[in-house]
């Protein structure tokens, strides 16, 4: 989140917006895209969140409560869009729009809890996921993942950088060249990384539809592949990256189709993720106030992109031939 947003933040609009959806006891949990609480509304835990306008628009937010609604209504434990005093999902306070929502069950998988269990599950909650957005009707309110920030703003935030915007329009060219049809694009949740779900009594409840987009379906496994390899090592060590992606996609097939054409483009989506990261970073936190640590990642995340070199070590083309 910009540093402007803060300064425009008051402990006087959290209180009304607090009132609006009758939230009491609060803490600040998370301000990454937004300000988000959680609290509690009479008997029930409950988020609060709380975007400027310059992030998403009404329209925008409420293009989202009504894919979460649709969710739920498929099947999938989501987190339910709570309704204002007003009766509303979405209320408007000042710059702020404000959102609430059940709080999930559960809480982040432990580490004795990593294992093909939670591998399956996490793959089948996005096939369920994937099984819903090819039923789900266009909603022009949620973006195509081309207008998204982190792939938009390449051309303002890396300016500079011209090698890097080279990069972005030749992966963007093989991009488009991929097929689009109902079973393999759709809504997708763009951000199911272990840090937006809950685990309880072995189900998986997602959480943080923020940045859902129309998207190949394969850019939410990618995106999950390449975060278990960053997991892995310390949460599950006596698992190979192979294994998690055996695991996850025997759950994922459960519930939606997979050909193995979109298993070998993962690694397409992967480079892409990278790239998003990366203007992500850029765009919305100061670079210059990182540690030494972060810069040098920032630095070696540049030279993988710009020389080809995926941050996921596995043949896809291999691994797509026996597995799929």
């Amino acid at each position: 989140m910009e540093a402007f947003i803060y300064e425009l933040w008051e402990q006087d609009q959290l209180k009304q917006a607090a009132a609006l959806f009758q939230a009491s006891s609060l803490e600040l949990i998370s301000t990454s895209e937004s300000f988000v609480y959680s609290g509690r509304r009479e008997e029930q835990n409950l988020i609060l969140r709380v975007t400027h306008s310059s992030h998403r628009s009404e329209a925008q937010i409420q293009g989202e409560m009504d894919w979460i609604q649709h969710l739920g209504a498929a099947g999938v434990p989501v987190s339910a869009p709570l309704v204002s005093i007003h009766g509303q999902t979405v209320e408007q306070l000042g710059a702020f729009l404000i959102t609430a929502f059940e709080r999930a069950p559960g809480q982040h998988p432990q580490l004795h809890e990593w294992g093909e269990e939670l591998f399956r599950e996490w793959g089948r909650t996005i096939g369920a996921m994937h099984r819903a957005a090819a039923l789900y009707e266009f909603d022009s309110r949620r973006p195509h993942w081309t207008e998204e920030y982190n792939v938009a703003a390449i051309h303002e935030v890396l300016a500079h950088d011209p090698e890097l915007i080279a990069c972005q329009r030749q992966l963007l060219e093989e991009l488009h060249a991929l097929p689009q049809n109902r079973s393999s694009f759709g809504m997708v949740h763009s951000d199911f990384e272990d840090g937006n779900f809950f685990l309880y009594e072995g189900r998986i409840h997602p959480f943080d539809f923020d940045e859902c987009q129309y998207h190949w379906f394969a850019y939410d496994i990618g995106n999950s592949i390449r975060a278990a390899s960053w997991i892995l090592p310390l949460a599950a060590p006596s698992y190979t990256l192979e294994q998690f992606a055996g695991h996850f996609l025997d759950g994922y097939r459960q519930e939606h189709v997979l050909e193995a054409f979109w298993v070998r483009q993962l690694p397409l989506f992967i480079r892409l993720r990278e790239l998003c990261i990366y203007v992500y970073l850029h765009g919305k936190r100061d670079v210059q106030k990182m540690s030494e640590e972060e810069q040098a990642y920032l630095r070696q995340m540049r030279s993988n992109i710009v020389c080809g070199v995926s941050c996921v070590s596995m043949n896809f083309a291999e691994w797509a031939h026996l597995y799929v």
